[in-house]
């Protein structure tokens, strides 16, 4: 469905450049920025989402679903600014945060993508296309579940976030958990192999939270060619067996070393989240048992691994979300002393 919106502005662009403008056209206009700040100020607690279905979404249903999911603060504000796209407004920076923390989201059975606000951009310059996951490393040997092993493997997935694993970088357990980013215009990665003192080692793949997506070719969401199992590439040999299934998605999952605020001035975990309120969507269509993934993944590990500014802990998320906090305090007690 990116694709073929973004198709679609290329060809309309296309056009424009071929017109013949007039002197008035030509001149450029020049904008006063005197309400910039304002609108930064804004972005800078902003989201831009889009909802990957080709049936159509109200920006009012979706807005009351995910005010029931989020449970945010303050109810976040959506305006439709594109088909089933929608720029959302957040009242503190610590919704935001738990929101994306949260990722992946889905809405009536369909991926939810939320990238970051960018207002340099236009629609058709912005990409929905990847989205952050909890992948379940599955029959892993025990002397492989470590921070290395998952991010090797994580790596040959998608970017890697961060590894769920102790302190000394062991990740004992029924599987090894890793977040990464997740391309979307491609089948779903279903495993991989593995090479333990040369022998090859099969481990297959399960994702939490995981949304609708093509049984037929594993795609999140089918570009201009339509579904990919009925291209002559992508045919499977050796029979018609179904190649994915609702076997890729987790049933359930574990987390390690939660917070919480509870112990600090009574304050609630920010990013726990009641797991059982999975919202169903009044008038929904082609909702399968077992589909509506309403919530996201969250987890707080005691070490992680990054491999974009270093290692991201949970001491590190607890201290920017209580400077958020306290920030949010001190503006709410400025407003009640005026």
């Amino acid at each position: 469905m990116a694709s073929r919106k973004r198709g679609g502005a290329e060809v309309l662009m296309a056009q424009w450049r071929k017109l013949k403008l007039s002197e008035e056209e030509e001149e450029v206009v020049e904008i006063m920025q005197t309400g910039k700040k304002e609108i930064d100020r804004k972005g800078e607690k902003s989201l831009i989402g889009r909802v990957c279905s080709d049936r159509p979404v109200s920006k009012t249903l979706i807005s009351n679903t995910m005010a029931k999911i989020w449970r945010i603060s303050r109810r976040a504000v959506f305006q439709e600014v594109e088909r089933n796209t929608f720029v959302i407004s957040f009242e503190t920076h610590a919704d935001m945060y738990k929101v994306l923390e949260g990722k992946p989201w889905s809405f009536d059975s369909s991926l939810f993508v939320l990238i970051p606000y960018e207002g340099k951009l236009c629609l058709r310059e912005m990409v929905f296309d990847k989205e952050t996951f909890w992948l379940q490393i599955h029959n892993m040997p025990l002397g492989c579940m470590s921070m290395e092993w998952g991010n090797q493997i994580g790596s040959s997935v998608g970017r890697v976030l961060e590894v769920d694993v102790e302190e000394d970088g062991t990740g004992w357990g029924r599987y090894l958990r890793v977040k990464l980013q997740l391309a979307l215009m491609k089948a779903i990665p279903r495993g991989r192999f593995i090479n333990v003192e040369q022998t090859k080692h099969w481990v297959y793949f399960r994702y939490e939270n995981l949304p609708r997506i093509c049984l037929k070719c594993g795609w999140f969401v089918h570009g201009e060619m339509g579904c990919m199992a009925t291209h002559a590439d992508q045919a499977v040999e050796g029979g018609s067996e179904p190649q994915f299934g609702s076997w890729l998605r987790a049933e359930s999952f574990s987390k390690r070393n939660l917070f919480s605020y509870r112990n600090n001035k009574g304050r609630e975990d920010l990013y726990t989240r009641d797991t059982s309120g999975q919202a169903e969507v009044e008038g929904g269509v082609g909702n399968e048992e077992g589909d509506r993934q309403a919530n996201g993944s969250n987890m707080h590990s005691s070490s992680t691994f990054s491999n974009t500014q270093g290692p991201v802990t949970v001491e590190a998320r607890r201290r920017t979300v209580e400077k958020e906090l306290v920030r949010t305090s001190e503006m709410s007690g400025e407003g009640m002393a005026t």
